[in-house]
């Protein structure tokens, strides 16, 4: 359960960043396949919740994790768009629902307390809205703060396992005979952490080379050197080494 909910929640947090960084690029067909992809995450995760809960609770998680997700997607067209009014009344309306959200929880499990999971949430945010800020950040290069963007997609990322294993844990603890074990064993966590980790990685690699055959040299650099975040600088360095060589009629990124 912790590492379905992990992956689950990592995936949301990569797919929201990719939707919003093409929105704000203008690439109007990849946002639109991020979106699609996002909405079935939605799906998957209210599903993995669904077998515990039944049926109708299912439905409703999955109307309320929607909710939220049009929220990101509403502040990234107030920064696009110069709208600040917009823009800040998301953020008022992400504290608010982030109590609703621990409400709605809480009311399912007991073991999850109203203001540890609006924390959590309004965490998740917050670290979401500083990714995209990164990403609207104006540059002479018309890219956003890519170097900053990578890491704060990182961290935004990895936050995500505190999610499952307290969702876990509760979930665990309510429903013993169906959810034996530990779920913040050091199985149960380096399970997590490797899955994670592959996770980043296959997504790290998939935003470098296409950022990369797209000639987005600013933005393959970040992504490349994202995965040095992953395994160390010079692991990092051996990885993946960029060169980029303009000539009159072309710029080409060498990379491999």
């Amino acid at each position: 359960m912790r590492s379905t909910l992990a992956l689950l929640l990592g995936e949301h947090v990569l797919l929201t960043s990719s939707a919003t960084e093409a929105a704000l690029r203008g690439r109007t067909a990849e946002f639109e396949a991020a979106a699609t992809e996002l909405d079935s995450n939605s799906v998957e995760l209210a599903a993995a919740l669904g077998p515990v809960y039944g049926p109708d609770a299912e439905a409703a998680f999955l109307t309320l994790w929607r909710e939220h997700i049009g929220f990101f997607l509403d502040y990234t067209t107030g920064l696009a768009t110069g709208d600040q009014a917009l823009a800040d009344q998301v953020l008022a309306d992400l504290v608010q629902y982030a109590d609703d959200f621990g409400a709605f929880l809480a009311d399912a499990n007991p073991n999850l307390p109203v203001a540890a999971v609006a924390d959590l949430l309004r965490t998740h945010a917050s670290m979401l809205i500083s990714v995209i800020d990164a990403q609207a950040t104006a540059t002479i290069h018309a890219s956003g703060d890519q170097q900053a963007a990578y890491p704060a997609l990182q961290a935004a990322y990895a936050h995500m396992d505190m999610h499952a294993s307290a969702l876990a844990s509760s979930i665990a603890a309510q429903f013993p005979d169906q959810f034996p074990g530990d779920a913040n064993s050091a199985a149960a966590s380096l399970r997590a952490t490797l899955n994670l980790g592959l996770a980043e990685h296959t997504f790290l690699v998939a935003k470098s080379a296409a950022a990369a055959l797209d000639a987005r040299n600013i933005e393959f650099e970040a992504a490349a050197g994202a995965l040095g975040l992953v395994y160390g600088d010079e692991a990092g360095a051996a990885f993946c080494l960029c060169r980029v060589s303009t000539s009159a009629s072309s710029s080409t990124t060498r990379w491999r």
